[in-house]
């Protein structure tokens, strides 16, 4: 992908303005700007909290999202643990690789296989290549506690075994099962979400089977209206087993 005047006033409204979260209308990106190698999609406002893309022009991509869990406050802090909601994980894992695959397509034209990482971690600095958490200045707070992370499913789905600090899945897939978001999207999807389930303990992600079918009942009552009306325009078959 070329970037000049011309071609970065073509991509920026388009970008600005994408809903990216499959069934969703939120806009996670409110501006993008022209960095080394690509772009740069951000919310200047939130900067330190908000989802972060980069776009490569040889078609790579990475999406940083910040993953919204839950703790109970009335457990004492040094017993709190917090809670990722398992098809929060799965459907933000789909519209990164959704998301990620249209731009290698149909903005670099890249075609044939391509390559897949994807890493959970419970802050920044717990990535593998995340810099050394910087200390902080003489009367600068010192960073807040940070809670180990357990998977949550709906019942009757096993919920965390272990608590986890980091979890990593990779896999190959064909650029457009990914990019049509249909089966094969949620084919590879079932694969990269399994090893994540792996590192808490759980054999299957059950919002996803390895046949490319959602899995409703392991959708939560308020998230599946969304998600049903995007498989049903893609064409993704709907089990309740």
């Amino acid at each position: 992908m070329r970037i000049n005047q011309e071609t970065f006033a073509q991509h920026e409204p388009a970008l600005r303005g994408a809903q990216p979260l499959l069934g969703q209308d939120d806009r996670p990106f409110k501006a993008v700007s022209v960095q080394s190698g690509g772009l740069m999609l951000h919310h200047p406002r939130v900067r330190s909290r908000s989802d972060l893309a980069y776009l490569y022009t040889d078609g790579s991509g990475i999406w940083a999202q910040p993953l919204p869990t839950e703790f109970d406050k009335d457990i004492e802090p040094d017993e709190r643990l917090r809670v990722l909601q398992a098809d929060v994980l799965v459907h933000r894992l789909l519209s990164a690789l959704a998301f990620l695959a249209t731009h290698a397509r149909d903005r670099c034209g890249a075609t044939g296989t391509v390559s897949i990482e994807v890493d959970l971690v419970d802050r920044m600095y717990s990535h593998p290549y995340a810099p050394p958490e910087p200390y902080p200045r003489p009367g600068q707070p010192r960073p807040g506690h940070v809670y180990p992370l357990v998977l949550q499913q709906t019942s009757p789905f096993p919920p965390s075994e272990f608590l986890c600090r980091s979890a990593q899945g990779e896999a190959t897939a064909v650029l457009d099962d990914l990019t049509d978001a249909g089966t094969g999207l949620v084919q590879a999807g079932s694969l990269l979400a399994d090893q994540l389930f792996h590192a808490f303990g759980i054999a299957e992600a059950a919002p996803l089977t390895n046949q490319g079918e959602i899995r409703l009942p392991a959708w939560r009552q308020n998230v599946q209206p969304g998600i049903t009306t995007w498989a049903d325009h893609q064409g993704v078959p709907l089990t309740d087993h």
